[in-house]
């Protein structure tokens, strides 16, 4: 049997739907080479099941790809975690370029990678909208309409670079329910504005599990816990470093939070607080 637009066997479409054939892009490239069939198969696969990791320290043709590519096929990733790879001590250059050249070279293609995946197409006026009625698109558009449909958001930003990387986030609120973000350093600023932190993370509705990390260093001029409390749908908060918590009375506040918050881990200088609201 073949699907009733493209002529593919259902057969492969299925195979690719399993997580063992759809989880990692080298798979989806390898079948799409393999010939016209598994092509149109790769073009019409619905599977949500890409995990993507990304290091900013790789090269900046490689994220530039990535950005086209997530354009392309935005419907089909998971999630998507980033960190900066290692460098050797006394590492100042990049590629020909200042690391802190690279570093915001990369963070900004991310952002844009993110931004772009997450627009509806652009070529939804009255005739697109027709076709889309009529059932009439190619896999390939159907596959672009679904959007960015992000479970998990993983990084290792710095405070600007994370903050700015939430902001694009939202049009992926409905699907996004995992966040675990640290923030290894603050900007060059004396203090951490959690006030920018919280307005990103307000919008971010439907996370069920939230983990904030900002760092050593610097402290915080604000608090964002208002933000989370407004996260009604979230069951597992982990805040490392006791700055989160300050003034005291941010933790009553927590600790008030009606369910479905169940798990609340606070880590710091002193160790790890496990504490089960009820």
């Amino acid at each position: 049997m073949k699907s009733q637009l493209s002529g593919v066997p259902f057969a492969l479409v299925i195979v690719l739907e399993h997580p063992a054939a759809s989880s990692h892009p080298r798979v989806l490239c390898a079948a799409a080479r393999a010939c016209k069939a598994w092509r149109q198969a790769v073009r019409q696969c619905s599977a949500c099941n890409i995990d993507i990791e990304i290091d900013l320290h790789s090269s900046l043709l490689q994220l530039g790809s990535f950005t086209d590519w997530l354009q392309q096929h935005a419907g089909l990733v998971r999630s998507i975690s980033t960190h900066a790879s290692y460098l050797p001590h006394g590492t100042d250059v990049i590629q020909g370029l200042q690391k802190e050249v690279h570093y915001r070279t990369a963070v900004w293609l991310l952002r844009q990678a993110l931004q772009l995946a997450a627009l509806p197409p652009a070529n939804e006026g009255p005739a697109a909208l027709a076709v889309t009625a009529a059932g009439l698109q190619t896999p390939q558009q159907q596959q672009q309409q679904q959007g960015l449909r992000l479970a998990s958001f993983s990084s290792r930003l710095d405070e600007p670079g994370a903050i700015g990387v939430l902001a694009v986030l939202p049009a992926a609120s409905h699907s996004l329910t995992h966040l675990d973000l640290s923030m290894p350093q603050c900007s060059n600023a004396d203090y951490m504005d959690a006030a920018a932190l919280a307005a990103a993370l307000a919008r971010l509705s439907n996370l069920q599990h939230l983990e904030l990390d900002k760092g050593e260093g610097k402290p915080m001029k604000g608090s964002c816990i208002a933000a989370i409390k407004q996260l009604t749908r979230l069951t597992y908060l982990l805040l490392e470093s006791e700055d989160w918590l300050s003034p005291e009375a941010d933790l009553r506040q927590l600790l008030a939070q009606p369910p479905p918050l169940r798990h609340l881990v606070l880590k710091g200088h002193y160790g790890r607080c496990s504490i089960y609201p009820t």
